[in-house]
């Protein structure tokens, strides 16, 4: 199990030691290194996701960033939070950036210290930090894909599109504000159907591409990828769920044989398949989110029918975990191949699917995408996923 995590260069020691991937990347290589993980997989992966694995919250990323902005000699945990504090509001200052997109009552001391302490912040605190701290198109982009694990910038919204732009150009939030009137004056025009690189080049062109885009009025386009991306994952893993009970039925009698389809099989059989560890209750429903030992690891996340359902009602946005929920299981039934060439696959196929959708690759500083690396190693990923979850419901502590 060497080929994908010797890309992260495990011995290679770093200049800063609060590289998140790198940390995240070698915890996992102990887990499956180690000499108890074949016998053990599912009690060794609890407990390093239980007790040793460390959830990296949004403050720690924003403070890491602005330590390596500064290029500060001083170790990053032993700065003072004043010191963070005070570099962020002289940026905001310098760089005429507001501190709020809204109307306030909060004094902008208060809203600093609380971007200081916090575990997780809306996508439009990113937007306001990006103009705060100048930041580059790529750090906005980190932001909104690893920490707060979202799409990034949807160039098919007018005010991100023209964010973007800003990044990109170095440009302040008056200018931002500036190019916003334009976009709301301008006529719509027939344009292209999707972007390019040439769109954003310059502002004549961004304001050709912008009244393309109201003359269009599309949709998300992120969001139409995600939708598009999980219903193509969901109509395979139904197929694959008819083919398992297909097989089951084999074993019975002739006469009491049914015929399995893609077409029989639901969000019911899919909850069935990846929940099965997970209690129910009276009613039929999976026990609460909140009742797991792992519910802060996983940020609530189970894939229930009702999660299903309200996708494809589009009352809720497709979100990454979706994806590599649903390519794990795909990838799972693959039990004729190593763990390591099995994970290859795996990444492979979800990293396509996340990137074409705006929402970055997989990320092993993530909890949840770090349980499912570990499981798709293991000899039945499928059974280890399982035995997690069931050992998360468990009263007491861990074993």
């Amino acid at each position: 199990m060497t080929a994908f995590f010797s890309s992260y260069d495990l011995d290679e020691r770093t200049v800063r030691d609060y590289d998140f991937t790198r940390r995240a990347v070698r915890q996992i290589h102990d887990v499956v290194t180690s000499a108890s993980f074949e016998d053990m997989e599912a009690e060794g992966i609890f407990r390093f996701l239980f007790q040793e694995m460390e959830i990296v919250p949004f403050k720690d990323y924003l403070k890491r960033y602005l330590h390596e902005r500064s290029e500060m000699e001083e170790p990053l945990k032993s700065v003072p939070d004043a010191v963070w504090q005070e570099m962020i509001e002289a940026s905001f200052e310098e760089n005429r950036a507001p501190h709020s997109f809204t109307p306030t009552t909060t004094r902008w001391s208060a809203t600093v210290k609380s971007w200081l302490n916090s575990n997780q912040v809306r996508r439009g605190t990113v937007f306001l930090l990006g103009f705060g701290l100048r930041m580059s198109v790529q750090d906005v982009t980190e932001f909104l894909t690893k920490v707060l694990k979202e799409a990034d910038l949807d160039l098919n919204d007018p005010t991100e599109a023209i964010y973007r732009f800003c990044f990109l150009h170095d440009l302040n939030y008056a200018a931002a504000c500036g190019l916003m009137k334009q976009y709301e004056a301008a006529a719509p025009v027939p344009g292209p159907a999707r972007p390019s690189p040439e769109d954003f080049a310059s502002e004549s062109a961004l304001m050709r591409y912008l009244a393309g885009l109201k003359y269009s009025q599309r949709r998300s386009n992120y969001q139409e990828k995600a939708l598009e991306a999980f219903q193509d994952c969901y109509a395979a893993c139904c197929r694959a769920i008819a083919a398992i009970y297909q097989k089951d039925e084999e074993e019975k009698p002739e006469k009491e044989r049914r015929i399995w389809t893609e077409e029989n099989v639901g969000p019911a059989d899919i909850e069935k398949m990846l929940c099965s560890g997970i209690p129910v209750t009276e009613s039929g429903n999976l026990a609460k989110a909140n009742q797991s030992l792992l519910n802060r690891q996983f940020q609530s996340y189970r894939m229930s029918r009702q999660r299903i359902d309200s996708i494809f009602k589009r009352q809720v946005n497709v979100e990454r975990y979706d994806l590599i929920t649903l390519t794990f299981f795909l990838e799972a039934q693959r039990v004729e191949i190593t763990g390591e060439e099995r994970l290859k696959a795996f990444l492979d196929q979800v990293n396509g699917l996340l990137t074409a959708c705006g929402m970055g690759e997989m990320y092993p500083v993530n909890p949840y995408e770090a349980f499912v690396m570990v499981c798709i190693l293991s000899d039945c990923p499928l059974a280890v996923y399982g035995d997690i979850w069931e050992r998360s419901y468990r009263d007491g502590q861990v074993e």
